[in-house]
């Protein structure tokens, strides 16, 4: 009885080493842990250019592979992206800068769009264990199966409903490969189009998944912009909290950073939830759980404020070569702050005295000099009492070069007089000829003032009579 406690109690202390190692405790589907432990141990298969998945399914991912860290370069780098700003909520995260940042990435790194058809190959090398692409893994229940699509032993679990999703028939959010997950067809029909979720009308998944299915939601959310199906019953996922505790309580397992891997080789894309898990509290406006387990491990660094930077110098673009504005690094962690602009090529050659372009071969050889047979003037300026004038310059019409240049034209010194005695060229009055007028309009005022008195006596006189 005492060697059969014994051995009990070593088989539990073996366990509980084994679960703090690898982080399975509260898990039930678990299998044969990798043990790796950083980038360079994970031991890769490629098959016809497609990466199998090499993770095991309830081992915690406390690194990033050489994929990842390979992708999440420039601007696109953890200490640039976790300083803008997220939403408050739900209502406004999908408007936040960090939204726009995440989805910009992931869409541009999605290269290949498939059809729902064709992902039917890649399953077996997505979601099989530890390189093993003979079977692949139940989502649900963890259950192997045979790999080789047949149509009939598994079937493909759409996380995002297809009747949710943005675009059903098209090669886009219901065709992605990445929240596509092969599943046995009892336990597919079991969720229908529900959303997840722990209150009743929704589907819980099981401690297992929940995690994995937080992330693929949020995925999809941002990467295809699909904000409008993303909470309550109508949409994906219950609520925020229901998310967020899922993410937590179902930390990533190197079976999601091996898929993950997997769909990049495939589409090009990763899933930022699965390498970055942080992103979801920040990307609504919450904070990141202190003792949260990730694989970047960046939650136990103080991201770096970028006090120091350096931008480089401009290089502006030629007929034939783009410019570009220059990035700013920052100078402490190495992050590209700023990613400068590409300034396209002009396309103009810039001659020099013997009409070769200075940036490119070009040369002006069917150069001919203008015979100027179309002259014109300009600035031609006549000459006031005070101010000089101009004869104008004679210019070719034909090719715009100064002919002859004009020549002034001194002032006259005489003012040129209006009506009333003013000059037209300056302040000048005549005082002679302007009194001259003004007598005159002072002798045609008094007749006139004459001719209206004699009017008014003529009125005046014949009503009397």
């Amino acid at each position: 009885m005492r060697k059969i406690c014994c051995f009990l109690l070593v088989l539990c202390l073996l366990f509980g080493l084994s679960s703090a190692v690898f982080g399975a405790s509260d898990r039930s589907i678990v299998t044969t842990p990798t043990g790796f432990t950083q980038a360079s141990d994970v031991e890769y298969v490629i098959v016809d250019g497609t990466v199998v998945n090499w993770g095991a399914r309830g081992e915690d991912a406390t690194f990033l592979t050489s994929y990842a860290e390979n992708y999440y370069i420039d601007s696109y780098h953890w200490d640039t992206l976790s300083q803008l700003t997220g939403g408050t909520g739900t209502s406004d995260a999908s408007q936040s800068d960090l939204y726009e940042a995440l989805q910009d990435m992931m869409q541009k790194n999605h290269t290949k769009l498939q059809g729902y058809q064709d992902t039917r190959p890649y399953y077996q090398y997505t979601d099989c264990i530890s390189n093993d692409y003979s079977k692949v893994s139940s989502f649900y229940s963890g259950k192997l199966v045979n790999g080789t699509w047949n149509g009939t032993t598994y079937n493909r679990e759409h996380i995002w409903p297809k009747s949710k999703c943005i675009n059903q028939s098209k090669a886009e959010d219901s065709a992605d490969i990445m929240m596509l997950r092969p599943t046995i067809s009892s336990e597919n029909s079991s969720r229908g189009n529900k959303a997840y979720g722990e209150s009743s009308g929704y589907f819980d998944p099981g401690t297992d998944t929940r995690g994995d299915c937080a992330r693929m939601v949020l995925y999809g959310y941002v990467r295809w912009g699909n904000s409008g199906k993303m909470w309550g019953s109508a949409g994906v996922m219950e609520s925020l909290e229901i998310l967020l505790k899922w993410m937590e309580e179902d930390p990533v397992d190197t079976w999601e950073m091996g898929r993950n891997d997997a769909v990049e080789s495939i589409t090009g894309v990763r899933n930022v939830f699965v390498d970055y898990p942080e992103y979801a509290w920040l990307l609504f406006g919450q904070e990141v759980p202190d003792d949260y387990q990730t694989p970047s491990g960046s939650t136990e660094e103080k991201p770096c404020a970028h006090e120091n930077t350096h931008t480089d110098i401009a290089v502006m673009p030629t007929c034939v070569t783009d410019g570009y504005t220059g990035d700013t690094q920052c100078l402490d962690c190495g992050c590209f702050v700023v990613i400068g602009e590409v300034l396209p090529a002009t396309g103009e050659h810039t001659l020099d005295e013997n009409r070769c372009c200075i940036h490119c071969d070009y040369a002006e050889t069917e150069y001919t000099e203008c015979a100027h047979e179309h002259v014109e003037h300009r600035g031609q300026k006549e000459a006031t009492c005070v101010s000089e004038g101009h004869t104008g310059d004679v210019y070719c019409a034909d090719c715009g070069e100064l002919i002859t240049g004009g020549s002034v034209i001194p002032a006259t010194g005489e003012h040129t007089l209006d009506d009333l005695g003013h000059c037209t060229g300056c302040p000048y009055t005549d005082e002679h000829q302007s009194n001259d007028i003004s007598i005159s309009l002072y002798i045609l005022i008094g007749l006139g003032a004459v001719a209206v008195a004699a009017i008014v006596i003529i009125i005046i006189k014949k009503k009397k009579a």
